[in-house]
Order: structure tokens, then C-alpha cells, then sequence
């Protein structure tokens, strides 16, 4: 995989972490796009909270593959996001799966801008923005 032009310090620090809380030598999850949103001069001391996000992620993961993969057909899934979880992009969906990622449109910009880079040759994501209508 590409990196960004972010750190690899901090890349490596997460899949550190991601790896840790439950002591296991397999990963809870792995995100190979979470490069995109971490500061190259990140200062925040991860270790006090990796494991609330990630016994969360891996929970919403599981849930999720658990729901769609019970479900014949046609798959739409609806994500309320912060704009920039990249769950839509590294879960395996079944081939049948639509993903709708709602969030606040300028963090989603951001997020989506971010993600462009390293999934740019994938032809089954693309990036709407809706705006909300007048009231």
C-alpha cells in the first residue's frame, strides 16, 4: 500500500495499538487506512484509549458482517459517521452491498479528500455529497 504524505510513525504506533488490548497475537482489527487521518506530528498519548475504540470497532464490525451476511440480496447499509470512518472501505461487503456514509458535509469532504488518494483505483467507491435542502 501507498502511504500519504504522513508519517509512518504514527502508522506504525496504531497498528501497534490496534494489536494490543486483549494481548492476543492477532489484531482486533486492522485499518490500513487510518494513515489518512492521523497528524504527522501527532502528540496525544494513544495509549489511554485504545481500547474503548477498539473493542467498539471490532464490536460494529461484527455486528454489521453478522446482519448483512444473514440477509439474501440486496444489501443497504446506512452508516451515521463522523466523516471520516473508513468501515464503508476496509470491510470485505458482500458483492451485493450498498453503503451510505451520512455525516456533516465539510467533515465528510475532508475525509473523503483524504481517502481519494488511497483509493484511487477503486472503481466500486465513489463520493457524493448531499447538501441539506432549504428549510
Amino acid at each position: 500500500m501507498k502511504m500519504t504524505h504522513y508519517s509512518k510513525k504514527p502508522w506504525m504506533q496504531l497498528l501497534v495499538l490496534i494489536k494490543r488490548p486483549t494481548g492476543q497475537t492477532e489484531p482486533l482489527f486492522v485499518d490500513p487506512y487510518a494513515c489518512c487521518f492521523v497528524h504527522p506530528k501527532i502528540q496525544t498519548d494513544l495509549k489511554k484509549r485504545r481500547s474503548h475504540y477498539c473493542l467498539a470497532t471490532k464490536f460494529i464490525d461484527d455486528r454489521l458482517f453478522r446482519t448483512v451476511n444473514h440477509i439474501a440480496g440486496l444489501k443497504q447499509v446506512v452508516l451515521l459517521t463522523d466523516g471520516m470512518d473508513t468501515r464503508p472501505h476496509r470491510l470485505n461487503w458482500p458483492s451485493s452491498t450498498i453503503i451510505f456514509d451520512v455525516s456533516q458535509e465539510q467533515v465528510f469532504k475532508k475525509g473523503a479528500e483524504k481517502l481519494e488518494v488511497l483509493l484511487l483505483f477503486d472503481q466500486f467507491v465513489w463520493f457524493v455529497s448531499v447538501s441539506k435542502p432549504p428549510i
